[in-house]
């Protein structure tokens, strides 16, 4: 069954991965995407699910941070002291589309890190015996 968490990294790698690669040309931008979301889908499988917590907060910070740093870039100010949107920082593009995509799937990965492991519901139901006893 997909959750939520497994959903977001599906899109991740189809859409902001694959498609873009295929309409724009395979890059390091859309490489390290797919290659990022692909590792978000195999922390999806049971035998994994326990580095899925740990890569959500780190791969959600990584791509939040480099988000807003592109976002910062393509202001007036960031050109007059000497920084530009137009560089790569781990393969990830600082243009203002592309930053914009990695801020949202950073913060989307950093809220399914932070969330508290969801626990399996139980139902206690006491026998007509105990229910006298008490």
């Amino acid at each position: 069954m997909l959750n939520t968490r497994s959903t977001h990294y599906w899109l991740w790698t189809l859409l902001f991965g694959l498609v873009a690669g295929l309409a724009k040309g395979f890059g390091s931008e859309f490489a390290v995407v797919t290659a990022t979301g692909l590792i978000g889908l195999l922390t999806t499988i049971p035998a994994l699910r326990s580095f899925g917590r740990i890569y959500d907060l780190i791969i959600g910070l990584v791509f939040t941070v480099l988000g807003v740093l592109g976002i910062l870039t393509s202001f007036p100010l960031a050109h007059n002291l000497g920084i530009t949107a137009s560089g790569y920082i781990l393969g990830l593009s600082l243009g203002i589309p592309y930053s914009l995509i990695h801020t949202v799937l950073g913060l989307t990965s950093l809220n399914h890190g932070m969330k508290a492991p969801s626990t399996p519901a139980t139902v206690a139901v006491a026998t007509e015996r105990a229910a006298n006893a008490a």
